[in-house]
């Protein structure tokens, strides 16, 4: 039995139903009448997002603040959350994890040279390591471009305006010289006559 906390059980149910056609074929794909997509979705996303987070050198997460409350926000007050949850971290999350990876997705891509995973300790651990963001510029100081820059500017510019221009005339004029001859009239036949 499942515990949903945010998702009703209606909305529960319509996802399953949206979703019945790709939920059949995977079953069929893996030959696995009770795989459990939503094990998938939720390794899928946990894992994504842990090892997201370990790239940009953090264990935990910190937030601000909340979704609906954007405008007035204070970015000085922060919140820093536990790594609790956190699958690298936390031993019995990462038992669960990796014995899923284990057991039900290394067998369905049909791999299983990825040999013994070690578990969790004080020395095989996620650890926080302080990263830092430079944000540069490549012009700190205000200057002229130099002429030829300026006119390779100004053409690229004008080439960009003339191009969209001429598409638009030349899909006018094809638009015209397609209702001109489904009305039986043809422009070169009535200055030919003329």
């Amino acid at each position: 039995m499942s515990i949903l906390t945010r998702t009703t059980s209606h909305e529960f149910e319509l996802a399953n139903i949206i979703l019945g056609p790709t939920i059949t074929l995977l079953r069929n794909q893996t030959f696995q009448p009770d795989f459990d997509m939503w094990k998938l979705m939720n390794w899928i996303f946990v894992t994504y997002y842990w090892t997201f987070l370990g790239d940009l050198g953090q264990i935990s997460p910190t937030t601000y603040v909340p979704w609906n409350q954007w405008a007035n926000a204070n970015f000085s007050q922060a919140t820093f959350h536990t790594a609790s949850n956190n699958i690298f971290v936390n031993e019995s999350l990462f038992e669960v994890y990796t014995k899923y990876m284990n057991e039900t997705l290394l067998p369905l891509l049909l791999y299983g040279g990825i040999g013994e995973i070690s578990p969790l300790s004080t020395e095989n651990q996620l650890t926080w390591e302080p990263t830092t963001f430079i944000r540069g510029y490549d012009c700190t100081e205000r200057q002229l471009k130099s002429a030829v820059s300026f006119i390779f500017g100004v053409f690229a510019t004008l080439w960009a305006v003339m191009h969209v221009f001429y598409t638009f005339v030349k899909w006018i004029t094809g638009k015209f010289a397609r209702w001109d001859t489904e009305r039986g009239n043809s422009l070169l036949q009535v200055t030919a006559n003329s």
